[in-house]
């Protein structure tokens, strides 16, 4: 390993400690992660300073993440404070305190460069031009504008979960106060009316809790909530739900943890008044946060590879198939020759071009089981890809693109996927399967495949100078798998 680097994220309501790791080959991983709730911004009050119980409580952990820290022999620490520590007036000494107790320089950062963190891990980890970025967190809530992959504008509010709840919603709750209050913050702002009709993707705690208890509302089996993507009316309908309920029913929801429970209706508040003013259509929960934003911004300045022009899918996924050893010019092979058996087919197998980027996931991850073992590499590559940071993808698409790799007619769907989608993951799965038998049995790359179809067959042409190997091209023209789906033969040459 290259490199160990250490990422602390001190916030107003926890702190988190993540440890990347970047290799000699440029690839990266999470190696260790930590969270804990330490409610630093906690009864600051008028007078804006940090309390001794929460400083203390701050400080213990940052002790326990120290240790560990130590115990990576991590190469470079990046450590950032936030709303809390920024907005308070005794934050500086107690960072000096913080310096004294653990040994840790942490630093203070601007809400613009708050903003433009966020920004960061969005936009290497989502496909998206144009939306609106808001993070919420305790002690503030960040708005940035972006369009064509760029920020055009972002501010940093004093609009943080903790503190809306503690000065609206504690002994008696004022949701028409808070309402108020949130409208004269943000309303000065005219430039958030470019945000009108864009999507939101959604930083913070607050958020990923909408997505959880939705999940669990419709009995999704699948604990991923990154890219989850709620409508507008149906984060409204959440909102109402709780705000219906006193602190001690909403520990009962499921998908809330119980330390959210007294902060997430100051912490929605937010979000729904953007949603009502601006009519943006849904929200896209993302699960990367200012800690992933810190790291890419000093892996792409010091040590990124060189992916200009890719995705973020396509970086995830070579970032991930490197990580796993896997050959990846097989892999971009097969990807190359599922994709255009794919268009040729369109009249034959009548999927939309929607699904291409799940072909082409799967294709390329198909084989990075093996590097757990062999034998039923691709129920390993499966649970890898499920278990893996794959960037772009929404939770189905996710969870369709593993299917592809590792279909089974028992296999649980999560209660996600209808049948029709089900149907195509057999599609997918058998066209992928084709590509990787040409490309791991041919004696030279295939550069050229031409698919010609009548009422009863579908014969493949490959290069006139590519030769595939007996066996494999009988094998092939004997598997009825092609039939059962779509009806027709399938021969090769």
């Amino acid at each position: 390993m290259k490199k160990k680097i250490a990422v602390i994220d001190l916030g107003s309501n926890s702190v988190r400690l993540n440890v990347f790791g970047i290799y000699e080959d440029g690839s990266y991983r999470v190696i260790d992660e930590f969270k804990e709730s330490v409610r630093l911004s906690e009864n600051m009050g008028d007078d804006m300073m940090l309390k001794p119980k929460a400083m203390n409580r701050t400080i213990s952990v940052l002790k326990m993440f120290k240790k560990i820290i130590e115990s990576h022999n991590v190469t470079k620490m990046l450590n950032f404070a936030t709303a809390a520590v920024r907005n308070s007036n005794n934050g500086k000494a107690f960072l000096d305190l913080v310096k004294r107790e653990t040994g840790l320089n942490i630093e203070v950062i601007s809400g613009k460069k708050e903003s433009y963190l966020g920004f960061m891990g969005v936009i290497n980890t989502i496909d998206i031009d144009d939306c609106l970025i808001i993070d919420t967190g305790g002690g503030s809530t960040e708005f940035t504008l972006v369009k064509e992959r760029q920020i055009k504008n972002s501010v940093s509010i004093p609009l943080g979960a903790v503190v809306l709840s503690e000065r609206f919603l504690c002994d008696k709750e004022d949701v028409e106060g808070l309402n108020k209050y949130i409208k004269e913050s943000i309303g000065n702002y005219d430039w958030l009316n470019e945000a009108k009709g864009l999507p939101i993707i959604g930083l913070g705690g607050t958020i990923r809790t909408l997505a959880k208890i939705d999940r669990s509302k419709k009995q999704i089996n699948f604990d991923k909530v990154s890219q989850y993507k709620l409508k507008a009316d149906r984060v409204k309908e959440i909102a109402s739900l709780l705000e219906a309920k006193t602190v001690e029913q909403r520990k009962e929801v499921k998908g809330l943890d119980s330390d959210r429970a007294d902060i997430i209706i100051g912490g929605m508040a937010p979000l729904l008044y953007i949603l009502d003013k601006y009519d943006n259509p849904y929200v896209v929960v993302s699960n990367t946060g200012l800690r992933d934003g810190i790291f890419f911004d000093y892996y792409f300045k010091n040590d990124g590879v060189d992916w200009d022009g890719m995705s973020a899918l396509e970086r995830s996924i070579e970032n991930t198939i490197i990580n796993f050893g896997g050959n990846i010019v097989h892999s971009r092979n097969v990807a190359r020759i599922s994709i255009s058996l794919f268009k040729q087919l369109k009249k034959l197998h009548k999927m939309k071009d929607d699904y291409l980027h799940i072909l082409y996931t799967a294709a390329m991850l198909r084989d990075i089981g093996i590097y757990v073992n062999y034998e039923n590499y691709r129920r390993h590559s499966m649970y890898l890809m499920l278990n893996s940071n794959i960037h772009g993808l929404e939770i189905k698409e996710l969870l369709m693109a593993a299917m592809v790799i590792c279909f089974n007619e028992n296999e649980k769907t999560f209660g996600i996927l209808d049948n029709l989608e089900v149907e195509n993951v057999k599609k997918l799965a058998c066209i992928v399967n084709l590509a990787g038998r040409l490309d791991k049995y041919s004696t030279d790359e295939i550069k050229y495949i031409e698919c010609t179809e009548n009422s009863d067959l579908v014969q493949i042409k490959l290069d006139k100078n590519f030769c595939l190997i007996d066996f494999a091209c009988q094998r092939i023209n004997e598997d009825d798998e092609f039939f059962k789906l779509f009806g027709k033969k399938l021969i090769i040459g």
